[in-house]
């Protein structure tokens, strides 16, 4: 059983641009020990770790995660992540039963990996 989830790790090229992304432009704080093939960054609760992607590692960016960030106003952070050079999609949002007031915005890293803006669980009737 898993009791809790420590962290994402996403394989990259370049941990110091996509460092920096995270850091800068989502507000996430760079751990103790970051390195030059580790780094992991504090995101409110579990980490986001970045490791060098290896030379030899021919399918970067066929990856499917994404990493989802709780926010109260989804279209206000898309617009403020936007303001600081974040490529995000459009806002989505959902009327069905029994996701009522869920919205959500997906956006890419330097590398293109996916992350994602959402009230789920913050504002939305989802609670995880």
């Amino acid at each position: 059983m898993i009791a809790r989830m420590m962290r994402v790790m996403l394989h990259v090229k370049d941990i110091e641009t996509v460092s920096a992304f995270y850091a800068n432009v989502l507000g996430c704080t760079v751990k103790a020990g970051a390195n030059a093939d580790w780094t992991e960054l504090d995101a409110g609760g579990c980490a986001i770790a970045l490791h060098k992607w290896g030379s030899r590692q021919t399918d970067r960016g066929k990856s499917w995660t994404v990493i989802a960030f709780g926010v109260e106003d989804v279209p206000a952070t898309r617009r403020e992540l936007m303001k600081k050079g974040a490529k995000m999609g459009v806002v989505h949002s959902v009327d069905v039963p029994p996701y009522e007031g869920l919205q959500f915005c997906t956006g890419k890293d330097p590398e293109g990996n996916s992350f994602q803006i959402t009230n789920r669980g913050v504002t939305s009737c989802l609670h995880d």
